[in-house]
C-alpha cells in the first residue's frame, strides 16, 4: 500500500476538470468541489490499480473520472440516483475513453454484479441506517475474494470542522445538489466496527488532514474481504 503524503502525490485536478468544459456550470462545481477539501488523489493511492471498480453514488463523476484517467487497466462503473447527475458524468467520456461507464441507479435496489473494488465515496451518511446495512452486504457479497471496499466519510470530530460540514450539507440541500434529505454521520469507531462485522478486515483507519482547500473532517477506511 502506499504510503505517499498528500503533498507528493501529483495534482491532476486539471486533467479532470478539463472534461467538464462542456459547461461553466458543470465546471465551475466541478472545481469547487475539488477545493472544498475532498482529498481526491490522496484516495484514489488505495484503489487497486486495475480490476473491475464500482463507484457507488458517483455524482457527477469526478472521482470516477480520477481512477479511469490514472490507470487504464481500471473498468471504472459510476453509480448514482441522481439523472441529471449523470447526464453530465456522461457527457465527460467522449468517443475515446473505453474504460469508464455511468448509469442511473438506485443504491436501496441496485444489485451488483462481481467486482474488484466497491467505492463508497461521501455517500453512506446521505443513506438510511437501513439502507446502509443493505448496501455493504451488497458489498460483502459481490466483491471477489480479497476484494477491497473503499470508504471516505465526513469525521465527527473536531466540531468545529463537522459544524462546517454541516453548513455545507444545508446548502447542498437547498441548492438540490443532493437527494439525502438527513445526514447519518458515524464516529470512526462505529464505521470501522461496522464495516467488520460484515465480515471485512479494515487495513487502514484514517482521520485525513488535507493541506489545501476548505477544511473539514475526513474519515477513511481501507477494508478487504476476508
Amino acid at each position: 500500500m502506499s504510503n505517499l503524503s498528500q503533498k507528493e502525490i501529483m495534482p491532476i485536478y486539471k486533467d479532470v476538470i478539463e472534461l467538464y468544459k462542456f459547461s461553466r456550470a458543470a465546471k465551475f462545481r466541478t472545481y469547487q468541489r475539488w477545493f472544498f477539501g475532498t482529498p481526491n488523489e490522496y484516495v484514489e493511492q488505495f484503489v487497486p490499480k486495475k480490476g473491475n471498480i464500482i463507484d457507488l453514488g458517483c455524482g457527477w463523476g469526478v472521482f470516477s473520472n480520477l481512477l479511469a484517467i490514472r490507470s487504464p487497466e481500471r473498468q471504472v462503473y459510476g453509480v448514482d440516483l441522481d439523472r441529471a447527475k449523470i447526464a453530465w458524468a456522461k457527457r465527460t467520456i467522449g468517443t475515446e475513453r473505453k474504460n469508464i461507464r455511468f448509469e442511473v441507479q438506485d443504491l436501496e435496489s441496485i444489485s451488483l454484479s462481481q467486482v474488484d473494488a466497491i467505492i463508497l465515496y461521501d455517500v453512506m451518511h446521505h443513506l438510511d441506517d437501513s439502507v446502509q446495512m443493505k448496501v455493504l452486504e451488497q458489498c460483502r457479497d459481490k466483491l471477489s475474494p480479497g476484494g477491497r471496499l473503499i470508504l471516505k466519510e465526513n469525521d465527527v470530530v473536531p466540531l468545529w470542522k463537522l459544524a462546517i460540514s454541516y453548513v455545507g450539507e444545508a446548502i447542498a440541500d437547498r441548492f438540490n445538489f443532493t437527494i439525502g434529505k438527513k445526514i447519518h454521520w458515524r464516529s470512526r469507531s462505529e464505521w470501522a466496527d461496522l464495516i467488520e462485522s460484515f465480515g471485512f478486515a479494515v487495513i487502514h483507519n484514517e482521520h485525513i488532514k488535507t493541506w489545501y482547500g476548505f477544511h473539514v473532517p475526513h474519515s477513511l477506511f481501507v477494508a478487504e474481504k476476508r
